[in-house]
């Protein structure tokens, strides 16, 4: 996994390797928000456009579009 990754959906938001976890900012809060890497892992592979894991998350009942 990369240092950097992107999830582009309403909003764009930026994924940063800090350590053991990854960083992100929330715009409409403006709060930072840290994510394990587990967390992270699931976020970048939905980044990358991986549809088994978009429809299990929203079988799940997270509404992932």
């Amino acid at each position: 996994m990369d240092n950097v990754f992107y999830l582009n959906g309403t909003k764009a938001l930026i994924f940063r390797k800090e350590k053991d976890k990854y960083i992100t900012f929330n715009p409409n809060k403006l709060e930072f928000y840290s994510i394990n890497l587990i967390g992270s892992e699931i976020l970048f592979l939905i980044s990358k456009g991986l549809n088994i894991i978009k429809n299990n998350l929203n079988k799940l009942g997270f509404n992932i579009k």
